[in-house]
């Protein structure tokens, strides 16, 4: 009988917090425009900066400081279409505290958008 009781909280436990990690990590993929980015960020962090690259101004990024006491930075990186609409997420990366935060670095060459951080570096093959 115990094991019965003990077998379906366990069981009402795991489907709570998997419910519960989706809620927190799902995110929409599409956003109509810069302005509904602004408002699922003010939302989801405590704080959030945006910052449009100089030399591609259709790559967004986001970053968000979540946590309290140590602060942990996640950045995410949209392209936008001209004139802000129709923003698509490419990427979202921790990186890691905010005492050792430094901005992404991004660079394209023919073939590859490369985004680079001082501990990683990532590239995307660019379809058209």
């Amino acid at each position: 009988m115990w094991n019965d009781i003990f077998t379906k909280l366990s069981i009402a436990i795991l489907l709570a917090f998997s419910a519960y990690v989706h809620a927190e990590t799902s995110a929409p993929i599409f956003f109509e425009d810069v302005g509904s980015i602004d408002s699922w960020f003010s939302i989801k962090y405590q704080k959030y900066e945006n910052v449009k690259d100089e030399q591609y101004p259709e790559i967004l990024i986001y970053y968000g400081v979540k946590g309290s006491g140590i602060n942990r930075v996640d950045g995410w990186f949209f392209s936008c279409a001209k004139a802000g609409r129709t923003c698509s997420l490419i990427l979202m990366a921790d990186f890691g505290e905010s005492r050792y935060f430094k901005h992404a670095k991004i660079a394209m060459n023919k073939n590859n958008l490369i985004i680079r951080t001082s501990d990683v570096e990532i590239a995307f093959k660019i379809t058209k």
